[in-house]
């Protein structure tokens, strides 16, 4: 041990070589980074305007949502609704609207309308990555490249069964991606079943999935 130094343990001692210019070395620091996924939506949409339960009408709203994704392979959007026929009155919900059915079953409608009679309710999107299902060329839906606000109506006969909307296959981007579900609500004149005066309402769910 070296005089006046407390005793640290055994070293080896290196004699009093000199440098001949330093040295150098190199490490790779990592980071893991995991996907993330989020989505932002409204908690709730009136449709408007209000109808009248005997002549009947249209009434429409739509609901924009926004998805974030580091993802490079994306993410897809299904939507469902809390029932088979889930619009309902909130009240005395034996009394509903039937989910609208298209003429091709399975396969949106470009035009949404309900014979006199009846009553109907359907959505369509809007989105620059909606599934084939809601894109037309023109005329008709489920084929082509265009995906036309305010076209391709849809329902199922269950709507509690999901429907893919929206398949995205990259990141977004810190900015999201927006999409808009419309809604539409159109009764006959005498349309039946009749539809008792009061609100009515379904829930809906949007899931986010990643790719």
């Amino acid at each position: 041990p070296i005089v006046g130094l407390p005793d640290i343990g055994a070293f080896e001692w290196q004699g009093e070589e000199e440098s001949s210019g330093g040295g150098s070395g190199s490490f790779v620091v990592k980071q893991s980074i995991y996907n993330e996924i989020s989505l932002s939506i409204g908690s709730s949409l009136v449709l408007s305007p209000s109808l009248l339960g005997i002549t009947g009408g249209v009434s429409s709203g739509e609901l924009p949502f926004n998805v974030k994704t580091n993802n490079a392979l994306g993410y897809q959007v299904d939507l469902k609704f809390g029932e088979a026929v889930p619009f309902r009155h909130l009240v005395s919900p034996s009394f509903y609207i039937l989910n609208y059915v298209p003429v091709v079953a399975g396969v949106p409608d470009y035009e949404a309308i309900v014979p006199s009679g009846s009553h109907g309710f359907a959505y369509s999107v809007y989105s620059l990555d909606a599934t084939p299902l809601f894109r037309n060329n023109g005329s008709v839906c489920g084929i082509g490249s265009d995906n036309t606000l305010g076209k391709c109506w849809f329902n199922r006969v269950d709507g509690s069964v999901p429907t893919t909307v929206i398949e995205r296959g990259s990141a977004t981007g810190a900015e999201g991606a927006t999409s808009t579900v419309q809604f539409r609500v159109m009764v006959g004149e005498n349309a039946v079943p009749m539809l008792l005066s009061g609100e009515y309402g379904a829930t809906v769910t949007v899931t986010v999935l990643p790719l």
